[in-house]
């Protein structure tokens, strides 16, 4: 357990290492502002089941300054066998200040190996990618996997997450089944192309319609 550096923690992301970034403050603090592509989980439910979080990967916690709860939350983790764990130093506000946000924000589709509905997913979010003009940056989970973080498995299939957030405006607590998007007062199985070019313009990636 140790303090990571803003810049060794984007050098890690930037080359692709599958670092899980986690903030633990209360849910309008995150809400407010958070490192990209952090999952949220307050220090008391890391507290209460530290095993939610996946404990071979590596892991960096986040509080608003650093060295507070994302101290504490690094501790539990550590206690409960992970072995490549730290917090942030400065959390959010010095990582904010410093710019060190990496250029890529990050986009992920959540899925379930036996939806029928991952490849027009997948259609649809490269043909928004290519719309909005923003770099195709995206990561595939399976919702299935050992290794996938427990907040993302609340999810249903398909899932798109830009910065964190469901393109759809959807929670984790809806569960995870089987999605349905409504746009226009169409259904549609999968995220709406406009949906995601929307979610990936608000987020400031690619370029304004």
């Amino acid at each position: 357990m140790r303090e990571v550096k803003q810049a060794e923690l984007r050098a890690r992301r930037d080359a692709g290492e599958p670092v899980v970034v986690v903030d633990v403050r209360g849910a309008e603090d995150f809400a407010a502002g958070h490192v990209e592509g952090a999952i949220h989980l307050p220090l008391a439910e890391i507290e209460a089941d530290p095993r939610r979080l996946p404990l071979g990967r590596p892991i960096v916690t986040v509080c608003g300054k650093g060295g507070g709860r994302s101290t504490e939350a690094a501790a539990a983790l550590a206690a409960a066998g992970a072995t490549d764990v730290g917090w942030l130093e400065g959390g959010t506000l010095g990582w904010s200040a410093e710019g060190t946000d990496p250029p890529r924000r990050r986009v992920v589709l959540l899925y379930d190996r036996d939806c029928p509905n991952v490849e027009l997913a997948r259609a649809n979010l490269r043909r928004a990618l290519e719309e909005a003009r923003a770099p195709a940056c995206c990561e595939e989970v399976d919702l299935g996997a050992p290794d996938t973080p427990v907040p993302w498995t609340r999810f249903g299939s398909p899932t798109v997450l830009v910065d964190g957030r469901d393109v759809a405006g959807a929670s984790a607590d809806d569960g995870p089944t089987c999605r349905t998007y409504l746009q226009a007062g169409v259904r549609s199985n999968a995220p709406p192309v406009d949906i995601l070019v929307a979610a990936l313009r608000a987020a400031g990636l690619g370029s304004p319609a």
